[in-house]
């Protein structure tokens, strides 16, 4: 039996799943995502499905997410690293699938490969998540401010020599603007 409290981080259409911060009471074999017995959740085909190391990864016709381990996740252990892009929106994966008492975020989990066990059923939910910016945006952002700040500068040279002329772009004379 597990206790289970699934997290879903969400970014950009990128979901990321972890089964870090979960409290097992058996090994985790198989982790599928968007799945129950007989039934696929998600409407469109997942892309640059990614693993952790030591499991890999099947995107079942229909669709959903079925990651295998190699060793099994222990007893008390975290694993993070299963992430995926989908067109499908954050909302779309929170909402009801096929089945609706089912979001299409439903999962199932296996002590080791599928139908070998029972099987756990939960529901993935989107976690907080922070972001930090990449340097590249970093610099960026300073380099729109940076030419803004110019622009705004030759604006105001071209609108006194427009009001003032021949004073070069200098303030004219008597004038407080």
């Amino acid at each position: 039996m597990c206790a289970l409290t699934p997290v879903l981080a969400v970014v950009v259409n990128i979901l990321i799943l972890s089964l870090a911060g979960l409290v097992w009471t058996t090994d985790i074999g198989t982790f599928w995502f968007a799945w129950i017995p007989g039934d696929n959740f998600m409407t469109v085909a997942p892309t640059d499905v990614q693993w952790p190391a030591g499991w890999t990864a099947n995107i079942i016709p229909g669709f959903s997410i079925q990651w295998l381990d190699s060793g099994s996740l222990g007893q008390g252990m975290s694993q993070s690293g299963f992430e995926f892009e989908s067109t499908l929106t954050p909302a779309q994966q929170e909402g009801p699938s096929i089945i609706p008492s089912d979001p299409v975020a439903t999962s199932f989990v296996y002590i080791g490969m599928p139908f070998n066990d029972p099987g756990f059923q939960l529901v993935a939910t989107p976690a907080q998540t922070t972001s930090t910016p990449e340097p590249g945006t970093i610099v960026l952002t300073a380099l729109g401010i940076a030419l803004a700040g110019f622009g705004l500068r030759r604006y105001r040279i071209t609108r006194r020599s427009l009001l003032c002329p021949g004073s070069g772009g200098d303030r004219c004379a008597g004038s407080a603007s």
